[in-house]
């Protein structure tokens, strides 16, 4: 359902697009970026990661349709298999080039399949609907927690094979096509794995330093009136009043920044 919006990218211009895991569709809000007279677009999708971002980026993203690129980055999205958001790509999206080129990036023998099939389904309406689904590529949770979050220990962080690569291609392409790019790190749980955050924002930083890319990092110590139990849905995604007090301050930081005008 939400994909069938993607395609007005090539016919509008948009102030901001985030793009990323359910991370980012889950959590901003158009209607929140709208309110402070900001346009905005959302190009999150369940369990991208950097090759999937990168390969989307390539196909519908440069300086004519896109004021400000929001990569939402997370220790998890890194880690990931690709194969799940590779098999809802290749089935939802609505530009052919990238569904193919997740499939050949990952050499596995079940994106033939899943190709098949969306060549097969390619004029059908959408599958599936989602009650929780608003306009502009967000879907919207009320859902509270409301008792304690509990994470397994795992003190390292070990990113996928070839993760490391799409994500700095990623920047470097953003670079290339004169489309500035900020990396987001939104609120965490405050019980959620600290240790292995940390190594994976000082990884991301010895990246985005070079190629002078700001790092927005909100995971932990942001200082928000953020609640494990009243403002998270589920173990890592914020619910609708999380998404509010998140995006007023991602905001408030882009515009005194000078990223969004």
């Amino acid at each position: 359902q939400r994909y069938t919006e993607f395609d007005a990218l090539r016919r509008s211009h948009f102030d901001a697009i985030v793009i990323g895991s359910s991370h980012a569709y889950r959590g901003y809000d158009p209607s929140i970026f709208r309110a402070h007279g900001h346009s905005f677009f959302n190009l999150g999708s369940s369990a991208q990661t950097p090759l999937h971002s990168c390969r989307i980026v390539g196909e519908v993203i440069d300086s004519s349709n896109t004021g400000l690129l929001i990569f939402d980055c997370y220790d998890i999205m890194m880690e990931a298999d690709p194969l799940e958001a590779t098999s809802d790509l290749t089935m939802n999206l609505p530009w052919d080039r990238p569904a193919w080129g997740m499939r050949l990036a990952q050499r596995d023998p079940r994106g033939l399949l899943l190709l098949t099939v969306r060549t097969l389904l390619q004029h059908h309406a959408p599958l599936f609907t989602d009650s929780t689904y608003r306009a502009g590529g967000y879907c919207e949770t009320t859902d509270s927690l409301r008792h304690p979050v509990h994470f397994k220990p795992k003190d390292r962080w070990k990113p996928y094979a070839g993760m490391q690569e799409s994500f700095m291609a990623l920047l470097d392409l953003c670079r290339e096509r004169g489309v500035p790019v900020v990396l987001v790190n939104h609120p965490a749980p405050s019980t959620a794995n600290r240790k292995k955050h940390a190594a994976f924002a000082e990884w991301v930083r010895s990246v985005a330093e070079p190629r002078h890319v700001p790092f927005i990092d909100l995971a932990f110590d942001h200082g928000l009136p953020l609640s494990d139990h009243d403002h998270f849905y589920d173990h890592n995604h914020l619910n609708k009043a999380g998404v509010r007090i998140f995006d007023e301050e991602l905001i408030r930081r882009l515009e005194r920044a000078g990223l969004l005008h």
